[in-house]
């Protein structure tokens, strides 16, 4: 699978998004909807939500500072502060519209979030929701209220270190220990406890061979 969503604007300024996908249909379930436009929900809202980003940098860009700290602490996932802001909201566009889809718990998927690297989930969700309230209320445009919603995202960008440190602690899933190369994989003493060598050591083997 791969794919990426662009925006074009034409001379009167508006813009078009679009979704460019190869889709390998034979890794979706049969009738497996949601998971499909999961898929499509990230790359159609990278569409519109990287220009707003673009446009409204000035508003995010005293965030960069974070950068050094966040690409020590998970260098797969950060290489650039813009693509963190643009991720997160991304991210929180995707979920969202599943939510109103699809329905489901919401939570547990923020909560992935956060165990795959994207901290400041939490806050672009916010500011997902507080769009949709400012619609129902004055049939606010996203595009004329987006800098409210990098307002409320770069206001909860101001944490500690401290606190950097506790999102980043691991929690899962398990997949995630193969992201970082200073994982220290514990089990016990094969002589002296029974059902190791059977139970236990082919998945460290397992491990110690996929992080080389």
């Amino acid at each position: 699978i791969g794919g990426y969503g662009p925006a074009m604007q034409d001379k009167e300024g508006l813009i078009h998004a679009y979704c460019i996908a190869d889709i390998d249909f034979s890794i979706f379930p049969d009738k497996d909807l949601r998971q499909l436009s999961r898929w499509l929900f990230h790359e159609f809202s990278h569409s519109f939500v990287n220009p707003l980003v673009e446009e409204h940098w000035d508003i995010f860009e005293s965030g960069e500072n974070l950068i050094s700290l966040l690409r020590a602490k998970t260098p797969n996932f950060y290489n650039s502060w813009w693509v963190v802001v643009a991720e997160h909201l991304v991210r929180a566009c995707e979920h969202r519209l599943l939510e109103l889809y699809f329905g489901g718990d919401v939570s547990a998927v923020l909560a992935s979030e956060i165990n795959s690297g994207f901290i400041f989930i939490h806050a672009a969700y916010e500011g997902i929701l507080n769009y949709e309230q400012a619609y129902r209320e004055n049939q606010k445009d996203f595009a004329d209220y987006f800098p409210a919603v990098a307002k409320h995202f770069m206001d909860n960008t101001k944490i500690t270190e401290a606190e950097i440190n506790r999102l980043l602690q691991f929690t899962g899933p398990m997949n995630r220990v193969l992201e970082d190369r200073s994982t220290l994989v514990i089990y016990p003493d094969p002589k002296r406890v029974n059902g190791v060598t059977e139970h236990i050591m082919p998945t460290v083997e397992w491990l110690a061979a996929k992080m080389g």
